[in-house]
Order: C-alpha cells, then structure tokens, then sequence
C-alpha cells in the first residue's frame, strides 16, 4: 500500500518538475529530487533510471552525494526567475 503511495507521489513529482522546464515560476530541482526520494522507497527499477538519466542524473547524484544542488542549476533558477520578474514588469507597467 505505502509503495503505491511513494510510486504515484514519485509520479507526480516528476511530471511537475518536467512541466518546470519550460514554466519559469515552478522549480524544477525540488521535484526531482522528491521524486528520486519516493521512487527510492517504491520502485528501485524507477529509481535507477532516474538516477542514470541524462538530464537529471547529475542533480539527483550530486544532492544525495552532497547534499548540495548544482551551480549550474542555481543559476538557471535565479535567471529564470529573473525574466519573470522583469516580464511581469514590463506587462505591468504598459
């Protein structure tokens, strides 16, 4: 029961942290790396390839390694919540 609880919680942690890939606003490390964490208490065969991806492989190695997220990543969140900021301003003030 809890491991269909810890693989849908996996789920959707990973779906939300894609979506965050193209939506400024929304975080994509925290919901990687939460959905590394529930996959590792449901699905070993999820975590695994979680963990050996391309894309997220090195974030979620780093953080359980660690315990630090990737400059790289840092700066592209501070970037991209930097263009919203100034977007919204720009669509504020015409």
């Amino acid at each position: 029961m809890f491991k269909i609880f810890w693989l849908i919680c996996g789920m959707l942690s990973l779906i939300i942290g894609i979506i965050g890939i193209v939506l400024p606003l929304l975080p994509t490390t925290p919901f990687v790396l939460l959905a590394a964490a529930s996959f590792a208490k449901s699905s070993t065969a999820f975590h695994d390839y979680l963990i050996n991806s391309k894309y997220f492989g090195t974030i979620i190695k780093d953080w359980q390694e660690n315990r630090t997220i990737p400059l790289r990543a840092k700066i592209a969140a501070v970037l991209m919540m930097s263009i919203s900021i100034i977007v919204s301003i720009i669509y504020l003030i015409k």
